[in-house]
């Protein structure tokens, strides 16, 4: 299961699954194998897998946070559906107000163009844990790009913080959505050229329902891009 995750979070999207399915095989019922497994097929825009895993997750620990949370992500990655993910997102944080969850309920507000809700939830937040600093900064990274804020956001987002997001795929994908709405094109696309190098081929999402990456979508760049991803997309096998 290890080695899945971390093949997954490296890119190596096919090593993944080979090594999450044997853990599967080995134990059906492995929570963090399936959760892991989900993400590699949203991330590579399998829907129809991905939702399959989900209510997976459901039979086996629907109590778990992360069992919705997962759920909500999918509405957003796999249906563009951000208005019924803002809502179920929202439901769950408020179980476990988490940073982490914080960040991803004004991802999912603001691509419902609810900003005002979105900044309501990213006022100032403390960490209660050395894990949370992370999320923390997403948290104000988001506040700042919601109010515009692009040189402030230079000033106070560590250079850490932006070296670990550049290791993973879903991560790097969201701060080029960032950068998007600060129409800062060239920092978006190279954003989501590493989001793509790093295994997120999900074609349907980038090409059609992200809305922050509407004002992008005309650029030569980004088609050039993705008819590589479409191609990888097309060509990947669950």
């Amino acid at each position: 299961m290890v080695l899945g995750a971390v093949s997954g979070t490296r890119g190596d999207q096919r090593e993944a699954i080979k090594h999450l399915k044997q853990a599967l095989s080995i134990n059906p019922n492995e929570w963090d194998a399936i959760l892991w497994l989900l993400t590699v097929y949203y991330t590579a825009g399998k829907a129809s897998a991905a939702w399959a895993l989900a209510d997976r997750l459901m039979e086996i620990d629907p109590l778990n946070p992360w069992t919705p949370f997962m759920r909500g992500v999918i509405y957003i990655q796999c249906e563009g559906r951000f208005d019924l993910a803002a809502e179920l997102l929202q439901r769950n944080r408020e179980l476990l107000d988490l940073p982490f969850f914080r960040s991803y309920v004004a991802y999912a507000l603001a691509g419902a163009r609810r900003f005002k809700d979105a900044l309501a939830l990213l006022g100032p937040i403390e960490p209660t844990s050395d894990q949370d600093a992370f999320s923390v900064q997403a948290c104000l990274s988001w506040r700042l790009a919601l109010q515009g804020r692009k040189e402030k956001m230079r000033e106070v987002i560590s250079s850490e913080y932006f070296a670990t997001v550049r290791r993973d795929a879903g991560y790097s994908l969201i701060t080029a959505d960032l950068y998007a709405m600060l129409d800062d094109r060239e920092q978006a696309l190279d954003w989501l050229e590493n989001a793509v190098n790093r295994g997120y081929i999900n074609y349907p999402y980038l090409s059609e329902y992200d809305p922050f990456l509407s004002k992008l979508r005309s650029d030569p760049r980004f088609r050039k891009l993705m008819v590589r991803v479409k191609q990888e997309w097309e060509r990947f096998e669950v």
